[in-house]
């Protein structure tokens, strides 16, 4: 459902929140390790992540990459920050131009089911997340 951006931007943001509460910094190469992606990848991710403002990084020796003091975002914000919330209101179809005035013809159905999944995503943290995480009841690695 969500590309291997959002994807992995989920998985960084929820290894980071578990990480976070004992205060530590991650590097690149343990969030790649701790969420089964490519190095390289998952670079570009922590970059996109950084930039919007959701992540902070210190460079050089003891430095990484770590969440906010008390930051609790939910997925849709997390989505928009790399820009992948399109799911959340593209055309099920892939038109452009698709609206109540000019719909596909899946339209009027969709939008309820994309109202409905907008409304679970805001109330979906990932302090939730990590926290299913550390109990045992999720994992990040396949």
């Amino acid at each position: 459902m969500f590309s291997k951006t959002c994807s992995y931007a989920l998985k960084i943001m929820i290894f980071l929140a578990s990480v976070d509460r004992r205060k530590e910094r991650v590097s690149v190469k343990d969030i790649a390790d701790g969420i089964g992606s490519p190095k390289a990848f998952t670079a570009k991710v922590l970059q996109q992540l950084s930039k919007s403002k959701l992540i902070r990084s210190i460079p050089g020796p003891g430095g990484g990459y770590y969440l906010p003091e008390d930051a609790d975002y939910n997925l849709v914000e997390i989505m928009a920050a790399i820009n992948e919330d399109h799911v959340l209101t593209a055309c099920a179809l892939g038109f452009e131009e698709c609206s109540s005035a000019n719909p596909c013809p899946v339209h009027h159905q969709f939008v309820a089911a994309r109202e409905e999944m907008r409304k679970t995503f805001d109330r979906i943290t990932i302090s939730r997340l990590s926290k299913s995480v550390e109990e045992g009841k999720s994992n990040l690695l396949e």
